[in-house]
């Protein structure tokens, strides 16, 4: 959004603030309508489900992991990673479904100095997850992120015969991931000294 400011005066009125919206979102407007007027989306739905059933599913296995137990009408949902900057997300992405560490702050330099940081132990974090480890710098954005997608294997969260499948996919993946992922950010805090 931006917007124009302007003083106006009435008379012999002191000058009162004019706000005039000068630029918004492509269909933004039509965008909002849309959403207040129609209910969720099938897709929504599903996405909510297949969240709220993985949340129970790490509440009961792996409680440390999150707190939340809300799901979301996204195709993600984050888990917290130690930072506010950073964050683990669980995604349907267009490559199938993927496990993630996100280096989401507002601060483009930012995230490319604490990617760059955990990217110095690719070798490492590849070798305990013992997966393909993508380290996406994401060229041209401003978020960074490194992750594992589920090989050769789409799923759709409509199709529900598959939510179990992919549950435990995103389960056993974190299972792996999210420790190799800690003891780098503890080598990281500490001067980068193994032990």
């Amino acid at each position: 959004f931006a917007v124009e400011v302007a003083a106006v005066q009435i008379d012999d009125s002191r000058p009162a603030p004019m706000f005039k919206l000068v630029a918004q979102p492509n269909d933004w407007a039509k965008q909002v309508h849309v959403e207040t007027t129609s209910g969720p989306s099938k897709r929504g739905v599903a996405y909510l489900a297949f969240w709220t059933d993985l949340l129970a599913r790490i509440h009961q296995v792996h409680p440390a992991w999150t707190r939340s137990t809300a799901g979301s009408r996204d195709s993600w949902i984050t888990l917290p990673y130690g930072t506010s900057n950073i964050w683990y997300a669980f995604v349907f992405g267009q490559l199938g479904p993927r496990v993630e560490l996100y280096f989401g702050a507002t601060d483009a330099d930012a995230n490319q100095v604490a990617f760059d940081a955990v990217a110095k132990y690719a070798d490492q974090i590849t070798a305990d997850t013992g997966m393909p480890v993508v380290f996406d710098a994401l060229a041209g954005k401003k978020a960074c992120r490194i992750h594992i997608t589920r090989e050769s294997r789409w799923a759709d969260v409509l199709d529900k015969d598959s939510h179990d499948d992919v549950r435990d996919w995103f389960v056993t993946t974190m299972e792996s991931f999210r420790p190799a992922t800690q003891r780098v950010r503890a080598l990281i805090e500490s001067g980068g000294v193994d032990g």
